[in-house]
């Protein structure tokens, strides 16, 4: 097939079945399309749409969604591994989504209870709407021989009414966007034109799918950092993947966006693996979560293309939030792509490594025993920007200890002016000072530390940072902040200087319990390891939580630190990190 060229050999799907790396992956495809037979493909109902617009929320609205966009890609990936199996529900999910007053989410549609709004609701095209288009037209070409043709029919029909004609007709504001935005659109719209489209109208499409993956790319820094995070990595630079191959296979190529003299895409293609703390763990700055596993095999591919990108161990098994899990274009690619070849090895499991990021101000160290340090700089008018300068993690034996919370949760305050009530964005829910009761300031680039020091080696860091900028606190004169990490063992060093006497509390946060177990000593523990907290028995200590209902998708629990109110002052807390025998994970 045009554009995934691999998907039209059958004999790629029967090998995707035994490939030891994909097998699992391709079981778990199975056991969920056998469920998606039994049931019915459901309907999108008005106050599920008006939801967003009446309350603020998304949530309910977005499973739906995920849930029927999942069993899409299950039974459709179902179909082309057996080519025995009936594919009657596949047709009539089919119907039923080309049945759905619109694709694109609610929080995206403009005027959403417009009744004559100034573009349809169904011609909109955002993330959902462009992901939806490039499914159905994949789908019902791969299986054009297997589905009814007034399936296929439809299906063409709607893509071209809902996506090719409205791109055709008008711009768009991703097209200039410097987000996965710009990728995931700009690659649906590729995708859902390929054999639908006349040549001309191609010719007028392409270079403007181009010209938006290549703003794309220019939101990385020129290290390759994706400032949104690691999931967004994985959605957008997948969703880039995608289109490199599919222009790379339809041009003959002609348009082949892997030539990369600079190095530039090496450096973005790596940046995802060079995020990994400690197993699945991940530096979680900005809208990331926690935890993210590799894309084995979107790695594969990348392996191919560009130099540097090692392909871990298999199998790869995706996991529900994994941005390829029960996603047509991502998941299926992630099948064929997986290749049964280990390039390297995970390069988190069992070796030292560290980088340094100057762009970004980011500073990761592993060591051999599983244990991750990241730390940031930075400032605080980044994109899905956190109030987070100088924030870090911990982690061991595949668990946080100390941490940054990622994500929240997605409703309409989340991307509103009290985004940073939320404790996932704001600082006061980060292992940061709070200054005379305040938090750190978002939309400001200036709220920005400055690099003091910074020295590096594999499972070894020493970063220190100065950030009184990010605080709107005009009396405080100097903001310090020196981490040390080496051989499972973390110190934080903090001092101010202010004109006049102030109260500084220092916070430090996970996501499991803290306890108090002695002055001047707490204590972390996961089934993983446990971390013993040390710090000056004159300072004040008292441990809290933010719950779930602050808009957080897990609870977090913090210690608070604090001494008088003075002119100059600070802490230092010592982390000392022990395995669990019993645990095997790195």
């Amino acid at each position: 097939m045009a554009g995934f060229s691999e998907a039209g050999d059958p004999a790629r799907w029967r090998a995707a079945r035994g490939n030891p790396a994909s097998a699992e992956s391709v079981r778990g495809v199975l056991e969920r399309a056998d469920d998606a037979e039994r049931r019915s493909p459901g309907a999108f109902s008005y106050s599920g749409f008006a939801a967003f617009a009446r309350t603020g929320d998304r949530t309910a609205y977005v499973e739906r969604y995920r849930s029927s966009r999942g069993r899409l890609a299950d039974l459709a990936i179902a179909s082309l591994v057996d080519p025995e199996r009936d594919t009657t529900a596949l047709a009539d999910l089919i119907w039923a989504i080309c049945d759905e007053y619109q694709w694109a989410m609610p929080a995206h549609v403009d005027g959403l209870l417009d009744a004559a709004p100034e573009i349809p609701h169904a011609e909109q095209i955002d993330l959902s709407a462009a992901e939806t288009a490039a499914a159905l037209r994949e789908i019902t070409t791969l299986l054009e021989e297997r589905l009814p043709p007034l399936v296929v029919h439809r299906v063409r029909a709607e893509v071209r009414r809902r996506i090719l004609n409205p791109f055709l007709a008008r711009t768009h504001w991703w097209e200039t966007a410097q987000t996965n935005w710009a990728s995931v659109c700009a690659t649906g719209v590729l995708l859902a034109g390929v054999g639908i489209l006349s040549d001309d109208e191609a010719e007028r499409v392409t270079p403007r799918v181009l010209a938006a993956l290549d703003s794309y790319l220019s939101g990385f820094d020129e290290d390759g950092v994706c400032s949104e995070g690691v999931d967004y990595w994985n959605y957008g630079f997948g969703y880039f993947t995608a289109a490199a191959e599919a222009l790379r296979d339809l041009s003959g190529g002609e348009i082949d966006l892997w030539r990369d003299p600079t190095g530039r895409l090496a450096r973005i293609a790596g940046f995802a693996q060079a995020m990994r703390l400690s197993g699945d763990v991940v530096a979680s700055f900005a809208d990331t979560r926690p935890e993210a596993s590799l894309d084995r095999g979107l790695l594969s591919r990348l392996s191919e293309r560009v130099a540097g990108v090692l392909v871990p161990p298999g199998p790869d098994v995706p996991r529900p939030g994994d941005q390829r899990y029960r996603r047509w274009v991502l998941g299926a690619r992630g099948i064929l792509w997986n290749s049964a070849e280990t390039a390297g090895g995970e390069p988190t499991a069992g070796a030292a490594g560290s980088a340094w990021f100057p762009h970004a101000q980011w500073v990761i160290a592993r060591d051999a025993d599983g244990v991750g340090f990241a730390a940031r700089g930075g400032h605080n008018d980044e994109l899905h920007n956190h109030n987070d300068v100088g924030s870090f993690i911990l982690a061991a034996g595949g668990e946080v200890l100390l941490a940054d919370p990622g994500l929240g949760v997605y409703d309409r305050d989340y991307f509103s002016p009290s985004r940073y009530e939320n404790p996932a964005t704001g600082s006061q829910g980060h292992s940061l000072p709070i200054i005379d009761g305040g938090f750190q300031r978002g939309w400001a680039p200036d709220a920005a530390a400055r690099v003091l020091e910074i020295r590096h080696e594999p499972g070894a860091v020493r970063f220190g940072i100065e950030y009184s900028s990010a605080y709107d606190a005009p009396e405080l004169e100097l903001l310090v902040r020196t981490w040390e990490y080496r051989s499972g063992v973390l110190t934080i060093d903090d001092a101010y200087r202010a004109s006049r006497p102030i109260g500084v509390t220092f916070r430090y946060v996970s996501t499991a319990p803290i306890e108090l177990v002695a002055p001047g000593r707490a204590e972390i523990r996961t089934a993983a390891a446990r971390a013993q907290l040390d710090f000056d028995e004159s300072l004040a200590a008292e441990t809290g939580s933010f719950g779930v209902e602050h808009g957080l998708l897990r609870p977090i629990r913090f210690l608070d630190l604090s001494g008088a109110p003075a002119e100059r002052g600070g802490a230092s807390v010592t982390v000392r990190v022990e395995r669990t025998p019993a645990s095997g994970a790195a």
